[in-house]
């Protein structure tokens, strides 16, 4: 009978399995044609683990097929691959012939060993306002195969339940990278203390042998654990490792802080220099190392205010127009900054946003000083133009009048500024005025 090597790979079977079906062939007949399958030989020898075959020999002897099965437990610890040499040996009536193949079967590793945390390194400390700072890398040891599932460790973070840190694993050395990721404050406490635990991503599975017998399968017990357990002795569960991670947060010069920032004021336009608008005060952030500070003009496009540097007081130091290009909708924007003494000295910044009320100090005017009118047989007409920068209520309603002599020859509508010619006549522009009416006074 003929067969022929083979190549196979297992993961901590259950005892019992099939591990191969051989087929074999014999071109005899009769007798002669029959044949059974015997295992001669397995290297390394077993240690709690036998083969054999299922199938009987009439079976075998039948289907020229035989399956080989395991009792016991596959460790890859023990072996990582066992070399089967099989037998086919015919029942010859006068010779019996016989063959052999050959049957690695490999032992891939299974996740049999935890991992356990060994030490830190790195600074273990961070300054206070930076953040995806590498602050610790964890060891571990896991007895399984490198590279492998079983061997890629899986980490979790307990009580940082403002979510200031997190932790990935490296691919290459399994040790887990702790980074502070977002900002910490010296003065809400200068050290900060984590858990980190490590389990694998799998799950744990452990074989063992507990009596053997000479018929059937051996009695083995079998247990698959869920890593998560914070301590030893809970049904189904692997205990984590675990270890405390204490990082200090070194102080650093912080900027002050306004207390209100932006603030908004009004004013009328025009008033005289010396206004009181408002005062901005700020705080020093550093209290281990509290720093001195003053305050500063930022940005004052027109110089229009001046800053007490020991108050924040400020006042003006000029009419503020409200139709000034500084000006944007009626709001004039000033900064202030707060510096403080400290190394590196640091700044911030507060607004205040002026809103010049307005006046009526702007005249009327006509934007165009000559207008076209067509000569005709009947009534020329023309509207003109005005235009107020103040906004309202003083920026009208309008009175048009026109000026010199113009009786029976030019008329104009007082409210509507529409202008007529009743003959051959040529008028300039400053021939007409036109004047704004208000309730408080008139241009």
């Amino acid at each position: 009978p003929k067969h022929n090597k083979t190549n196979i790979s297992f993961l901590l079977i259950l005892t019992g399995s099939e591990v191969i079906t051989l087929k074999a062939t014999d071109i005899d007949s009769g007798n002669n044609q029959l044949f059974g399958f015997r295992i001669v030989s397995v290297t390394p020898s077993p240690v709690d683990l036998e083969f054999y075959f299922l199938s009987s020999e009439a079976q075998i002897s039948q289907t020229g097929t035989g399956t080989i099965s395991f009792k016991g437990c596959l460790d890859h610890e023990k072996a990582e691959k066992y070399t089967i040499i099989v037998e086919a040996k015919d029942r010859g009536e006068k010779k019996q012939l016989s063959s052999s193949c050959t049957i690695i079967v490999n032992i891939e590793d299974g996740n049999n060993h935890p991992p356990v945390i060994t030490g830190q390194t790195g600074p273990g400390k961070v300054k206070e306002g930076q953040r995806n700072v590498l602050v610790s890398r964890l060891q571990v040891t896991d007895e399984d195969t490198k590279g492998s599932v079983a061997w890629r460790a899986k980490y979790e973070i307990h009580g940082d339940t403002d979510n200031n840190f997190r932790i990935t694993t490296d691919p290459e050395t399994n040790e887990g990278l702790l980074y502070v990721q977002k900002d910490l404050d010296f003065e809400e406490g200068s050290q900060r203390n984590v858990t980190v635990s490590v389990r694998n991503e799998i799950s744990l599975f452990s074989c063992k042998v507990v009596s053997r017998s000479t018929t059937g399968l051996w009695k083995v017990t079998h247990v698959e654990t869920n890593s998560g357990a914070t301590g030893a002795g809970v049904s189904g569960q692997a205990k984590d490792s675990f270890i405390q991670v204490t990082l200090s947060v070194e102080d650093v010069n912080e900027a002050p802080i306004f207390d209100k920032t932006p603030k908004t004021v009004s004013l009328p336009e025009n008033e005289k220099p010396g206004q009181y608008l408002e005062t901005f005060t700020a705080r020093d952030p550093d209290v281990a190392n509290a720093n001195t500070f003053v305050y500063v003009k930022g940005e004052d496009p027109a110089d229009c205010v001046t800053v007490d540097p020991k108050t924040g007081k400020i006042t003006t130091t000029k009419s503020i127009d409200r139709e000034s290009v500084h000006v944007n909708n009626s709001i004039y924007t000033v900064t202030i900054l707060a510096v403080d003494n400290g190394k590196p000295p640091m700044t911030s910044t507060a607004t205040l946003r002026i809103h010049v009320q307005d006046k009526n100090d702007n005249v009327p005017f006509l934007p165009n000083g000559m207008f076209d009118m067509c000569q005709s047989d009947g009534v020329s007409k023309a509207n003109i133009t005005v235009v107020d920068l103040d906004e309202e209520p003083y920026s009208g309603p309008f009175r048009f009048k026109l000026l010199g002599d113009v009786e029976g020859k030019w008329s104009i509508e007082p409210l509507q500024g529409e202008f007529k010619r009743s003959q051959d006549h040529i008028m300039c522009a400053n021939n007409i005025t036109a004047v704004k009416s208000t309730s408080n006074s008139s241009l």
